[in-house]
């Protein structure tokens, strides 16, 4: 997976993006563009809060918050 530690992803397009098994630590992301249909898949260090965000704006997850809870599978 790519490691996007520390990336400023403020007004990328990530539509069909696929991060599978992506490093997220710390990325900027509250201020994506789009995240239609991106693969959320086994990524690790997710912010809190990303990735039900991008579930609720089109994205595909099968993944863990930091939290341990799963989201949508």
């Amino acid at each position: 997976g790519a490691d996007l530690a520390g990336a400023d992803l403020s007004g990328a397009d990530l539509d069909n993006a696929d991060l599978h098994d992506a490093n997220l630590q710390n990325i900027r992301w509250r201020e994506i563009q789009s995240i239609k249909n991106a693969q959320i898949v086994d990524v690790k260090n997710a912010p809190p809060g990303f990735i039900d965000w991008g579930v609720n704006h089109g994205a595909v997850a099968s993944a863990k918050e930091d939290s341990g809870v799963p989201t949508q599978k």
